[in-house]
């Protein structure tokens, strides 16, 4: 299966997951808006969720690989990182690897102090051993996808 229609599959599940978890929440999908150029989107992220009086702008990536480059793979990190500061409001990724069956959740506040460190990328390994606040989301593998349990979107703080 084509790498692209693994993520795009994946944002379809999260969706579900999602409503399942959360079954009387507010959660929305930005339909993709193509810029002038091939396979950028112009939008800020996939998903706006309201839980726990807490607003999620909600980027879903998929990457086979062990690593996830800040640079190449996350085209709305500026988008994301404008409304860090704002009330109650929390940007991030939330990162299948799919190789690993691992499912994070990373505040955009965290990228942005691994990119001040110097990192150019977020590591598998990073998963459970690193200084950054990240989210390992509760998972269970399908057959091909994973059947995420997205009630830590209750406890989750800025970093």
């Amino acid at each position: 299966m084509p790498m692209a229609n693994l993520g795009k599959k994946f944002e379809d599940k999260v969706k579900e997951d999602w409503e399942r978890t959360f079954p009387t929440s507010f959660f929305i999908r930005l339909p993709d808006q193509q810029s002038r150029y091939y396979g950028q989107s112009s939008n800020i992220c996939d998903y706006i969720g309201f839980v726990n009086k807490k607003l999620f702008l909600i980027e879903c990536k998929e990457t086979k690989e062990t690593t996830f480059n800040f640079e190449a793979k996350l085209r709305q990190y500026d988008k994301l990182l404008e409304q860090d500061d704002k009330d109650d409001t929390y940007p991030g990724v939330l990162l299948w690897f799919s190789s690993y069956d691992i499912v994070v959740w990373l505040n955009i506040g965290e990228i942005k102090k691994m990119k001040d460190d110097g990192l150019k990328s977020f590591n598998v390994k990073m998963v459970d051993k690193c200084d950054y606040l990240i989210y390992n989301i509760p998972a269970t593998k399908m057959r091909t996808y994973m059947k995420c349990d997205f009630t830590i979107f209750n406890t989750i703080e800025k970093g």
